[in-house]
């Protein structure tokens, strides 16, 4: 069974109906959590365009594959599945 996590503007309603200041600290304290994660998921994607773009251009020049771009890829890759961004997929033995 999976269960959801609030949405922020979920939170906010929570904010507005709980006048106990402690219950009001601590759902300020996860939108703030939450839109920290939603910015390093940005981020993420960032550096993913970035990766595709440096391995494109290392190709075309070089050919063949850069080491270090492969570990960045499987680290972006990891992070992704981790945060339920890709679903989760065993690797191949060719991949490993």
């Amino acid at each position: 069974m999976s269960r959801r996590s609030p949405s922020i503007d979920q939170l906010r309603s929570l904010w507005r109906m709980n006048s106990d200041p402690t219950v009001r600290a601590v759902i300020e304290e996860l939108v703030l959590r939450r839109r920290e994660v939603e910015r390093l998921h940005r981020k993420l994607g960032m550096v993913g365009q970035l990766y595709r773009a440096i391995n494109d251009a290392w190709k075309d020049e070089v050919g063949g594959k850069l080491i270090a771009l492969e570990h960045l890829k499987a680290l972006i890759h990891e992070e992704q599945v981790r945060s339920g961004q890709l679903p989760h997929m065993p690797r191949s033995s060719y991949d490993q």
